[in-house]
């Protein structure tokens, strides 16, 4: 009985910049599958990102690749909770391991590469 319970229940999903254009997509597609969602508007407030941290099991992070750097608190935060089961970091697109890249996108794909190493 207890395992049944365990195998229906939804997990809890944190998203972090969900008033952006795929934040908000991602937010409505978790809400849909009735996962008990949560958002948080700041990367820069350790307490508040403990606190969030603490409610869920499963961290999307979908800020913007100029805030990609941003995430290091976060990635420290959950390392040190130790609860949470999956981490997606802001990095959609092009792999940075797999994408040759001119001197201008340089910064772009080291910052993404950097959070990847945490």
């Amino acid at each position: 009985m207890e395992k049944m319970e365990e195998k229906e229940k939804k997990s809890r999903v944190l998203i972090i910049g969900a008033t952006g254009n795929l934040g908000f997509e991602l937010a409505k597609a978790s809400l849909q599958s009735s996962n008990p969602t949560f958002a948080l508007g700041s990367l820069q407030d350790e307490e508040s990102l403990v606190e969030a941290v603490k409610l869920v099991d499963v961290v999307i992070c979908a800020v913007s690749s100029k805030q990609a750097l941003d995430q290091k608190l976060l990635v420290q935060v959950i390392k040190n909770l130790g609860s949470v089961k999956r981490f997606i970091p802001s990095e959609f697109g092009l792999d940075p391991y797999k994408t040759q890249v001119s001197d201008l996108d340089h910064n772009f794909y080291s910052s993404k590469a950097e959070i990847r190493q945490l």
